[in-house]
């Protein structure tokens, strides 16, 4: 299991976050913005 975090960026913006906790040895790792971030920046 995980945990979710709040996450602040410099110009303030709230971000929602989250830490995964994979059971054993993790075998890859991967980051990907929220939906509200991607609106941001996309468009």
């Amino acid at each position: 299991m995980g945990e979710m975090l709040p996450l602040t960026a410099e110009d303030g913006h709230p971000l929602a976050g989250y830490r995964a906790a994979p059971q054993g040895k993790a075998a890859r790792a991967m980051a990907a913005p929220s939906p509200s971030t991607r609106k941001q920046y996309l468009g």
